[in-house]
């Protein structure tokens, strides 16, 4: 793959940016995916094989992809709606509860089986296991989705993952391709989708290990997270490498989740795409020097003092 010069490089990203602006320049944000119960479990070091840990520490909060963008687009200051399946359990309240607590519109689609739930267990070194029941979510359909077709009608941008069944997010891409929506695209986990729908996509945010599973790339915008080694923007044989922010890392659980909201926060103030992975990069790096994902969101403020000096 060849490398460009960054002027140049900024030049073709402005000009991406600017198909999808328009003069308001506090867009309306629509998240699509999975809310739960995430437990954390904190250990020393991961399991070999046949050992059991104790953990050190066990906290509990709201949590799933598309309800931590949400969350933390809220707390950035955004226009944010989120749909999402929540169930039959007593932690659906809670998960409402925190969403209104930072301001997210929520809409909810309800299921007669368990909400989401989830374990992370993350180390001393702050790399995290995640293990989730998707409950609720597994059972969400491409309707019920419709059933708040005005909220899509009115967003200017779609931040949706791969937590509910791929049929339905292929669906929801179709749609909001169709109506000429910004929509960014968080692969995760690893997704299966064809070629034809991913190029329906206006931003691919994979990670690493997501990054390996999309079998093209040709014609494809793809943000590429990459932990401590920054972020990769890749389109077609040109890239364009962002260093990370120098942090301590505690814990980098939902990481990518923030860099996500981050994103899409900035694209929503209308500003270009450069801008909007370093504020990105910058909210994922604060997030990062504290536990678990809700309590660690940054807000607005938080960002700009860490971008300064990214700078």
């Amino acid at each position: 793959m060849n490398k460009i010069k960054n002027k140049d490089m900024s030049k073709n990203m402005d000009k991406d940016m600017s198909k999808n602006m328009d003069k308001d320049m506090n867009k309306k944000i629509v998240v699509i995916g999975l809310s739960g119960e995430s437990v954390f479990l904190n250990i020393d070091h991961m399991n070999n094989d046949g050992e059991t840990v104790k953990a050190n520490n066990k906290n509990t909060e709201p949590g799933g992809k598309g309800y931590n963008q949400a969350v933390a687009l809220g707390k950035l200051g955004a226009n944010v709606s989120f749909i999402t399946a929540l169930g039959n359990d007593s932690y659906k309240d809670e998960c409402i509860r925190v969403l209104r607590e930072h301001n997210v519109k929520e809409y909810i689609i309800d299921k007669t089986i368990p909400s989401s739930y989830a374990v992370i267990i993350v180390d001393n070194n702050a790399n995290n296991n995640v293990i989730v029941y998707p409950g609720a979510s597994s059972a969400v359909t491409f309707d019920d989705i419709l059933k708040f077709e005005s909220v899509l009608e009115s967003a200017d941008i779609v931040l949706i993952q791969n937590e509910y069944p791929e049929n339905v997010t292929k669906e929801i891409i179709n749609y909001c391709y169709l109506k000429k929506k910004t929509i960014v695209f968080n692969p995760a986990p690893k997704c299966g989708l064809d070629k034809e729908v991913l190029k329906k996509v206006t931003y691919l945010t994979p990670n690493e290990y997501e990054f390996t599973q999309i079998d093209s790339h040709e014609d494809l915008k793809i943000i590429c997270t990459q932990g401590s080694r920054g972020v990769k923007y890749i389109f077609n044989n040109e890239e364009k490498l962002y260093r990370a922010c120098k942090v301590d890392a505690l814990d980098t659980t939902g990481a990518g989740d923030i860099f996500n909201a981050g994103f899409c926060f900035m694209l929503s103030k209308g500003k270009d795409l450069d801008e909007a992975i370093k504020f990105a990069i910058c909210c994922s790096g604060h997030a990062v020097t504290k536990p678990g994902v809700i309590k660690a969101l940054p807000s607005y403020e938080d960002v700009i003092k860490l971008l300064d000096n990214y700078k």
